[in-house]
């Protein structure tokens, strides 16, 4: 009987490291950042392989939050966190400018994050740590932006064009000389002013 409980004991732990093993490897096959931060600190407790590869030159396994990346103290995100963790209320950012730097030492750059952070809870029902889900929109975001913007130009420049057109055609309304415009191979009048309709009355200008 001793020995079916050990038996059986044994057979919990290595289903259990069997779970945890199953849930490491789907964390670091999902397409998107993710870490565990683990306990009021927020040490990094797991750490996928997209969110290493956001800050590729960090140390950030083991190490508390602040101490792995102190450019996040006084910031929206270290807030949020600390309300998820307290309050255990999930939290969401879409496009959120957060800057960060890749490499230890280096300079910060402009990231534009969609993440949500949620928060664990242990056995007995008490919060004990925060998991941070993340997407870079930086690319995304950036090609957006790129794109309204040469909207805008060609709109700014079909409106001077326009504006041009008009200006053109009140000098040629108001000049006495002759402006006709042909268009076509069969030469059809596009426009004529007063001072040309005046003179050849008889012709058909539409």
């Amino acid at each position: 009987r001793v020995a079916a409980g050990v038996q059986a004991a044994q057979a919990a732990r290595d289903e259990a490291e069997r779970q945890r093993r199953r849930l490491a490897n789907f964390f670091q096959q999902v397409p998107a950042a993710i870490c565990v931060l683990d306990g009021v600190a927020m040490v990094f407790e797991l750490v996928n392989t997209d969110y290493q590869r956001l800050l590729p030159g960090r140390q950030l396994l083991g190490r508390p939050l602040l101490a792995a990346l102190p450019e996040l103290a006084g910031t929206l995100t270290w807030q949020t966190l600390q309300h998820v963790y307290h309050t255990g209320e999930t939290h969401e950012e879409v496009g959120l400018r957060v800057a960060l730097a890749r490499h230890e030492g280096g300079p910060l750059e402009d990231f534009y994050l969609h993440y949500v952070q949620q928060a664990r809870y242990n056995e007995q029902g008490h919060i004990d740590g925060v998991l941070m889900f993340m997407l870079n929109i930086t690319e995304q975001l950036q090609a957006h932006r790129r794109a309204e913007k040469l909207q805008a130009e060609v709109l700014a420049t079909m409106q001077r064009q326009a504006q041009e057109h008009e200006t053109f055609y009140q000098v040629f309304e108001q000049t006495s000389a002759l402006v006709a415009l042909l268009w076509g191979p069969e030469h059809r009048f596009e426009y004529a002013n007063p001072a040309f309709q005046q003179l050849f009355p008889f012709l058909c200008y539409h």
